[in-house]
C-alpha cells in the first residue's frame, strides 16, 4: 500500500487460475489496469482476503478479492449469449472495477460502519457524503420510480452491505481522473449500483458462480464444479430466464450450505462482532476515518486496531472465547423495515437512551449478538441471528432474557424452534451438557383418550377446544396446525350440527392433539386458554384405563402451562433427558436417572426459575423417594454451575407424600 506508483510492478496479463486454467487479459483493459490510479486500487484488493477473518480459522483460504475479480473477468470474457459487443466490453470492465469499494476485512468493517452510523450523527453525515454519487445517479435515473429503495436509504436505514460496497465503488470510480478511459463512465456507474440493470444482474451471477467455487476450493469443505456452459447458456433467453434457471437455483442452494458451514460460523461471527464494536467506537470518536479506511487493506486495518487496543486484535478476541452459542433464523415482513442494528437493540431490550450500550454490552453481560441479513425478497427479509456466550458467568438471566425476546421473533409456524431455544437454555444451565426432549409420550396419552370415551363426549371436547381457539384465530401468531384444525370445523355441515361423524371423530381428535402441542410451544401467547383445556383433560382422567402413568405426565405438563403468568416468559418441556457421552439420540438402553418428566423455565424480573417435575402412579414410598433423590441429583448439577440468579425447585407427583417436595395425585387432579 505504501509503495510509490513507479515502484508498483506492471500487472501481469497472463494468469493460471485453479478454477479456469490459463487466461489472458486483453487490450485495452491490460493497459488500463497498468494505470497508476487503477493499479493502486488493484494492489489494495490483493491485500484483502476474500473470506475476511475466516482466514484465521481456515489458513488455506488465503485467496484475495483481486483473485476473485480476475476470475470474474475470465468468466465474462467467455460470455457471448444475449450480449452485444459493447455490453461484453462493459461487463468485463464491471467485473474488474466494481470491487474497488470493498472494505478491508469485509463484514467486520461493514458492521462497524453500520453501528457507527446508528450511534453517531457526525459519522452518519460523513457516510452520506461517500454514497451521494450513487444517490444522485439514482435520483437522475428515468426508471427511479420503479426502484424499491434508493442507495442512501438502503445503506443508512436498511444497512445493506452489497449496496454499501457498490456505492463506495461508484464513489471511487467517479474520482478517477477523466483521462482514464473506462468507456461511458455514467453507464458503467449505473451498472455498478442499479439492481435492475442488465449488466449488474449478470455481474452479480458471475460473482456468485466464482466466489462459491473459489471458497470451496481453498477451504476444502467440499468438491464442487459446475460447467460454465450449463450455467450461462440460459442467458440466450434473457436475464429473467437465466436467474430462474436450474443451475442458478443450484448455486442458491450451495450458498445456503456455505452460509451454515463457512460464512456464518458462530466462532467467526463472534470474532467479527467483537472487533466491529472496537472499530465502531473509533469511527464514532473520529479516532479512525472512513475516508482512510476505504484505502486500507486487511493488514493496515489490523495494525490500526492494534494501536487502539494496545494488543493484537486476534489476541483480544482469544481472551473472549465463545463457550456456547445459539443460531436461528427470523423473518420480518417488508413493512416492518427491520435492520440488523434494530434487531440487536430489540433483542437486548435497549431503549433509545441506552443505545450506546450496543458498544459495551459484551463486556458487561458476557454475551454478544451477531446478526446478518441472509435473504431479501418482496415478501420478507430473513436474518441469521447468532448468540454467543463469551465466558463462564455467574449470571444466566441476561442470556435467558435475550433468548425470550428471540422466541418472540421466531415465526409462529415454527413451534419446534421455540422449544429448541428452551432446550438450549437447559443445555447451558446444566453445564453445556447435551440433552433432548420428547413429547411423544404426552401426545400418545392424549391421543388414546378418544378410545375410552363415547363419540358424543369426544365431540363435546373437540367443539369446546374449537371455542377456546376462537379468540386467537385472527392472530398472526396462531400456529398453522391449530388454524388448520379450526378451519376444518368451519364446514357448514359441521357447524350446523356442532358435531363430526363417529367415523371422523378419531381423525379430528388427533388434529386437536397436534394443535394443543403446537400452542404449548409458547404458553405466554395463549396463557388464557390453558386453564379450560387442562380442566377438560382433568375431568377425563376417570375414563383412562391404560397407560395412566403417561396421562399423569400429560396432566403435570398441563398444570405447568396453566401456571404461566403474564409478563413472565415461560417454556415447558416434556420428557427431558441428559445424554451421556456414550449415548446417541436413539440409544438401546435409557439411563432413567438422567430423565425428567416435565421441566419448566420461567424468566422473572431478576432471576430465572427452573422446575424439575417427576410423576409416578406407584403408591410405593420407596419409588417416590428414589424419584426425589434423582431430582435432587439433577438439581445439584444445576446448582454446581454457580449461577447466582438461578433458582431450582423440584416436585414429585405421587400417591405417596413423604416430604416437602411431594404433591399428591389427588391434589394435581
Amino acid at each position: 500500500m505504501k509503495k510509490g506508483y513507479m515502484e508498483i510492478p506492471p500487472i501481469r496479463t497472463q494468469y493460471t487460475d485453479p478454477l479456469y486454467g490459463m487466461y489472458t487479459i486483453d487490450e485495452p483493459i491490460a493497459s488500463l489496469l497498468n494505470n497508476p490510479e487503477i493499479r493502486r486500487q488493484t494492489e489494495r484488493l490483493e491485500g484483502i482476503k476474500s473470506l475476511g477473518l475466516i482466514f484465521h480459522f481456515f489458513p488455506t483460504a488465503n485467496h484475495t478479492k483481486w483473485e476473485h475479480y480476475l476470475g470474474m473477468y475470465s468468466v465474462a470474457k467467455r460470455l457471448r449469449n444475449g450480449l452485444t459487443a459493447q455490453e461484453q466490453e462493459q461487463l468485463q470492465l464491471l467485473c474488474l472495477l466494481r470491487g474497488f469499494g470493498h472494505l478491508p476485512c469485509t463484514y467486520l468493517t461493514a458492521s462497524a460502519v453500520f453501528l457507527a452510523n446508528t450511534l453517531s450523527k457526525g459519522f452518519s453525515k460523513a457516510l452520506k457524503a461517500f454514497v451521494s454519487p450513487a444517490s444522485k445517479m439514482c435520483n437522475n435515473c428515468e426508471e427511479r420510480i420503479y426502484c424499491l429503495v434508493a442507495p442512501e436509504y438502503d445503506i443508512v436505514e436498511s444497512l445493506n452491505y452489497s449496496t454499501l460496497r457498490n456505492a463506495l465503488s461508484a464513489y471511487k470510480i467517479r474520482q478517477l481522473p477523466k483521462e482514464i478511459n473506462i468507456g461511458h463512465r455514467d453507464t458503467l456507474l449505473h451498472s455498478c449500483i442499479c439492481l435492475k440493470d442488465k449488466l449488474y444482474r449478470i455481474c452479480d451471477a458471475i460473482s456468485r458462480y466464482d466466489y462459491m467455487q473459489r471458497d470451496l476450493h481453498h477451504t476444502g469443505l467440499a468438491r464442487f464444479n459446475i460447467n460454465y456452459d450449463e450455467v450461462f447458456s440460459a442467458l440466450t433467453d434473457g436475464v429473467d430466464a437465466f436467474e430462474a434457471s436450474p443451475p442458478m437455483r443450484l448455486l442458491n442452494q450451495l450458498y445456503d450450505y456455505l452460509v451454515d458451514s463457512l460464512y456464518l460460523r458462530p466462532d467467526i461471527a463472534c470474532c467479527e462482532s467483537l472487533l466491529a464494536k472496537v472499530l465502531a467506537s473509533g469511527l464514532c470518536t473520529r479516532e479512525m476515518d472512513l475516508g482512510a479506511i476505504i484505502e486500507y487493506d486487511d493488514q493496515l486495518l489490523m495494525s490500526k486496531l492494534r494501536e487502539v487496543l494496545g494488543d493484537s486484535p486476534m489476541t483480544y478476541v482469544r481472551k473472549r472465547p465463545p463457550i456456547f452459542n445459539i443460531r436461528t433464523d427470523v423473518a420480518t415482513a417488508w413493512f416492518e423495515a427491520a435492520n440488523t442494528i434494530d434487531l440487536e437493540r430489540d433483542l437486548l431490550g435497549l431503549n433509545s437512551k441506552e443505545i450506546q450500550k450496543l458498544q459495551t454490552y459484551p463486556d458487561e453481560s458476557g454475551i454478544i449478538l451477531s446478526i446478518y441479513r441472509i435473504r431479501d425478497d418482496e415478501a420478507a427479509t430473513a436474518f441469521r441471528i447468532i448468540l454467543n456466550l463469551l465466558q463462564p458467568s455467574t449470571k444466566i438471566h441476561p442470556f435467558v432474557s435475550v433468548v425470550s425476546r428471540l422466541r418472540e421473533k421466531v415465526s409462529a409456524e415454527n413451534s419446534e424452534e421455540s422449544l429448541k431455544l428452551a432446550q438450549q437454555i437447559l443445555s447451558y444451565a446444566f453445564g453445556r451438557k447435551r440433552l433432548i426432549y420428547d413429547d411423544s409420550r404426552i401426545r400418545s396419552a392424549l391421543s388414546k383418550v378418544v378410545d375410552g370415551i363415547h363419540s358424543d363426549s369426544a365431540n363435546k371436547v373437540i367443539w369446546t377446544v374449537h371455542d377456546i381457539f376462537l379468540p386467537y384465530t385472527t392472530s398472526e401468531v396462531f400456529p398453522s396446525k391449530a388454524r388448520y384444525f379450526w378451519r376444518l370445523l368451519q364446514h357448514p355441515e359441521y357447524r350446523r350440527r356442532r358435531s363430526v361423524s363417529s367415523e371422523e371423530v378419531k381423525r379430528f381428535w388427533e388434529l386437536m392433539v397436534r394443535s394443543l402441542m403446537s400452542l404449548a410451544s409458547n404458553p405466554n401467547m395463549f396463557s388464557k386458554s390453558w386453564r379450560p383445556i387442562a380442566e377438560i383433560f382433568k375431568n377425563l382422567a376417570k375414563d383412562i384405563t391404560s397407560d395412566s402413568a403417561e396421562y399423569l405426565e400429560a396432566l403435570a405438563y398441563f398444570a405447568e402451562l396453566v401456571s404461566t403468568h403474564r409478563g413472565r416468559p415461560k417454556w415447558v418441556l416434556p420428557s427431558v433427558r441428559l445424554l451421556n457421552r456414550r449415548e446417541s439420540e436413539n440409544p438401546e438402553g435409557i439411563d432413567h436417572d438422567n430423565e425428567i418428566d416435565v421441566v419448566s423455565i420461567e424468566l422473572l424480573q431478576d432471576r430465572v426459575l427452573i422446575r424439575l417435575i417427576e410423576c409416578t402412579e406407584s403408591a410405593s414410598s420407596a419409588k417416590a423417594t428414589a424419584d426425589h433423590r434423582k431430582l435432587q441429583n439433577l438439581k445439584g448439577i444445576l446448582d454446581s454451575q454457580g449461577f447466582q440468579d438461578l433458582s431450582v425447585s423440584t416436585e414429585v407427583i405421587s400417591m405417596s407424600s413423604v416430604g416437602k417436595d411431594f404433591v399428591s395425585i389427588d391434589q394435581l387432579l
